[in-house]
Order: C-alpha cells, then structure tokens, then sequence
C-alpha cells in the first residue's frame, strides 16, 4: 500500500510539476506573430543633410527582405540600388495613412523613390520597394521606436552632395591635429 500511495504522490508531483511548465512560455527569437498588425502613421521628414520616411506600428511588425532581381540599366551599372520588403499580415489605417501612401507612390524624387503596394500572394501584406541612386545618396535602414513609444521603421535617405560640402568646410580632425593645450591650466592632486 506505501508503494501505491508514493507512486500516486509521485505522479502528481510530476503532473504538477508539468503544469508549472506549461504555464511558462518560451520565447523564441524566430517565433511566429500571428495576427493583423496596422501601419498607424507614415511620415516624411526634410532635414539638413538629408530626408527620412517613417512607418509607425500599433504592434512589432514582420519585415522581409526579398532578393531583388536586377533589370534596369542603372542596376547592371551598379548606381540604381533596389531593396524589396515584404510585411506580411499589415493593413493601413485611417484615410490620411492611406491618402499618404497613394501620395508618395506617386511622387518620385530625384534620387530615390519608395512605394508601398498591397499584395495577396502568397499571403496578404505590403511590398515595400525602395530604389535610390547610389552615387547621389546614401541610404540607412533602423528599426526602433517613435517618441511615442510606438515601433517604427525608418529610411533615411543622405545627400551625399550636401555631406561633402560639410566634409570640405569643416575639418574637426585638422582643428584636433594642430591643437595646442599651452593655454590649458593644469590641477596638481
């Protein structure tokens, strides 16, 4: 009867021991989302060096990079650079996001342009084709947050015109290279 009684004390160590496990979730870094995530707000902003489009989310989206195929003149001659992005399970928001979005489709600047475009194959989503000339700007990529703590993506897009002109005006390194700490007083502990 002892034998009985501690396996039965046993088994429901273990059977209580698995629910405790059970309770506690695993995140894995590759996890799958599931549902609909919104783009909230998209905005363009015109800076010194440069101009930057970002795209707020109310939840962490799903971002791919796709392989691009090249085609266009500028792409075999290596200046036109082309960057495909796939968010899978994304719906716009509110009529301005979407008055946007059929805005900046149809404006192209002249050194770069981006363009969001529904799909439904394979699954429903964003194709998001970003193309620039290389020899006129840079381009950078981040992912953060707003100021409103809200996840966000950002392209930023830099003259490189303008960053050349401030290269040549300022030289802070030379400025560093010939300073002279002759005037500088000196603390004796």
């Amino acid at each position: 009867m002892k034998v009985f009684f501690k396996g039965l004390l046993s088994l429901g160590i273990s059977l209580s021991f698995g629910v405790m496990q059970a309770k506690t979730e695993v995140k894995h870094p590759l996890e799958v989302q599931t549902g609909i995530v919104k783009i909230i707000d998209i905005s363009h902003h015109k800076g010194v060096v440069g101009e930057r489009i970002t795209l707020r989310f109310n939840g962490n989206p799903l971002f791919n990079h796709l392989p691009s195929v090249p085609g266009s003149e500028g792409q075999a001659q290596g200046t036109i650079k082309e960057y495909c992005f796939f968010l899978p399970q994304t719906v716009l928001k509110g009529d301005n996001t979407k008055r946007f979005v059929q805005q900046m489709n149809a404006t192209i600047y002249p050194a770069y342009c981006v363009s969001l475009e529904f799909h439904s194959v394979p699954i429903e989503g964003y194709l998001l084709t970003v193309k620039f000339d290389s020899s006129k700007v840079g381009f950078q990529l981040e992912s953060g947050s707003s100021p409103k703590g809200e996840p966000s993506i950002f392209f930023t897009f830099y003259d490189r015109g303008k960053l050349q002109i401030i290269n040549e005006r300022h030289s802070t390194v030379l400025n560093l290279a010939h300073f002279d700490g002759s005037y500088l007083k000196k603390k004796y502990a």
